[in-house]
């Protein structure tokens, strides 16, 4: 081959590299991270509603002693049921660019029969002042309990991704058009099989390693974990929702090394020729 013809092709190779990196790299993280379904699956894989019931609960519990109740009152008060629906309709809401709030009338009202039933039972005399200081009570207990089932920063998480949106589709046509583009001019130089091996090759190990670099930087690096965040099921969700994305753009680079050593091995056993 001519060094024109060598240059050229190290060119095209790096364009159909690039491109194909970029438009696998869009594609990603539209499945995953700008994927619904994906953040459900996650939430469940880390046992988040199982583990912000139980918070809520110790929550309660903790605060009991200080309204003049039993701790144990309030054990498994609040299900993993109740989290999960109070929960996706939420995010729901956000995806569907509805109000999204934590409506607590229903809570409210069955906390403050509950109470009150409790105090029948143990025949205690509430006067005046203990129903407003009761009521006190159970408004803070309600203001934790839409706390502990917001997620923070979800609207702008979703704002984020809307705009991304409408970017998406024309990043990934211009990266299919550019690297079309790229495959003819590199056919019309009509390299030999040894060569057509090499830069086949050269553009799947380029993709792995564009695609590949960040999420193991991340990675190795513990980055994730310094990220501090309450309560911990939040935080532990977040790290995975962050971990499963970084594992899928290290999936799809590994198999790309794959497919690039595969032609290696294929043009040393003769099977790419001219």
């Amino acid at each position: 081959m001519k060094k024109t013809n060598h240059l050229l092709a190290s060119l095209f190779s790096f364009f159909i590299a690039f491109f194909m990196f970029l438009g696998l790299f869009v594609t990603i993280t539209k499945l995953t991270l700008m994927n619904e379904n994906y953040l459900f699956k996650t939430l469940e894989k880390v046992d988040y509603y199982q583990a912000i019931a139980n918070e809520l609960n110790e929550d309660f519990m903790q605060s009991a002693g200080a309204a003049g109740f039993e701790p144990d009152i309030y054990k498994n008060f609040v299900s993993s049921k109740e989290v999960k629906k109070m929960s996706q309709d939420y995010i729901q809401n956000f995806y569907t660019h509805k109000q999204a709030s934590i409506h607590t009338d229903a809570f409210e009202k069955r906390l403050y029969e509950y109470l009150h039933d409790y105090a029948k039972k143990q025949s205690l005399q509430l006067t005046q002042q203990d129903e407003e200081r009761l009521n006190q009570y159970i408004q803070i207990n309600v203001k934790g309990y839409q706390q502990y089932l917001s997620f923070p920063f979800m609207q702008y998480l979703i704002m984020a991704f809307d705009m991304l949106d409408q970017v998406i589709p024309f990043i990934l046509i211009a990266c299919l058009i550019i690297v079309l583009f790229a495959i003819v001019f590199l056919y019309l130089l009509k390299l030999k099989g040894k060569w057509k091996a090499v830069y086949i090759s050269s553009i799947c190990f380029g993709s792995a390693f564009m695609i590949t670099g960040i999420p193991l930087f991340i990675l190795l690096g513990q980055y994730i974990e310094h990220i501090h965040l309450s309560p911990e099921a939040y935080y532990l969700f977040i790290v995975q929702y962050l971990k499963g994305y970084l594992n899928s753009l290290l999936l799809c680079g590994g198999l790309l090394f794959i497919i690039g050593i595969l032609v290696v091995l294929f043009q040393k056993k003769g099977r790419i020729t001219n």
